[in-house]
């Protein structure tokens, strides 16, 4: 695994320069990760890119880095909309864990018939999308969304592929014909979708999809179908 931090949000961005990091991951780099004077490590700008850099300083409360260049990051193939029927608190944040992965540009949590009550903190949230981002080496995290219903977020859009995951067609297979912009991509929670919501977005143009013979977990379905949507051309 690569080593990666996030650098401070005041930082000036040229070769050449340096930045100190600030308390906590500095820590992170000294204390949890153990690098080494002169290490490589790749730096978040919190902007959208990655810096190559040098350690110059090792400090657990304030280490030194020489920036080298930009790196070049790469994009998915489409932008995918994943809109998330909350599950309970722990498989939510494995789901979020497995979205940004997977390269899910916004998820939308909406509560569903069969999700249950309860949710995360934002900053247990903040914190668990960070740790993605830091072990995947994604520029910047997926955008969260808490949309009012399941019908606001599932608005008819022309130029969208629309998709839920559902188990009554498991072997489906939904194609875009064509379309190469975004995708909108509905998972359920724990007991799938209802009956009503799988009328709702059939209404609205959305088409099912299956993701294999046996039923998933939510996080798993989150990976599955999210590879499915970014992997066809």
């Amino acid at each position: 695994m690569s080593l990666r931090v996030f650098g401070p949000a005041q930082a000036t961005w040229e070769a050449g320069g340096e930045l100190v990091l600030d308390r906590q991951e500095s820590h992170y780099l000294c204390k949890v990760r153990r690098a080494r004077q002169h290490a490589r490590i790749d730096v978040f700008d919190g902007q959208g890119g990655i810096w190559q850099a040098e350690v110059v300083k090792l400090d657990a409360r304030a280490t030194t880095l020489r920036l080298d260049a930009p790196l070049t990051c790469q994009q998915p193939a489409r932008e995918v909309t994943l809109i998330l029927g909350a599950p309970a608190g722990p498989a939510l944040l494995d789901a979020l864990t497995r979205a940004s992965e997977a390269g899910a540009s916004t998820i939308a949590i909406v509560h569903m018939q069969r999700s249950q009550a309860g949710r995360p903190k934002d900053e247990r949230i903040a914190r668990v999308l960070l740790a993605a981002q830091r072990q995947c080496g994604r520029p910047l995290p997926p955008r969260i969304v808490w949309p009012a219903s399941l019908e606001a977020c599932t608005q008819p859009h022309a130029d969208s592929w629309d998709l839920f995951a559902w188990t009554g067609e498991r072997a489906a297979v939904s194609k875009p014909t064509g379309k190469t912009g975004p995708a909108r991509l509905v998972i359920g929670p724990e007991g799938g979708l209802h009956s009503t919501e799988v009328e709702l977005l059939r209404a609205h143009g959305f088409a099912p999809v299956g993701l294999g013979p046996w039923v998933q977990r939510t996080e798993t379905a989150v990976a599955t179908g999210l590879a499915r949507v970014l992997l066809t051309e």
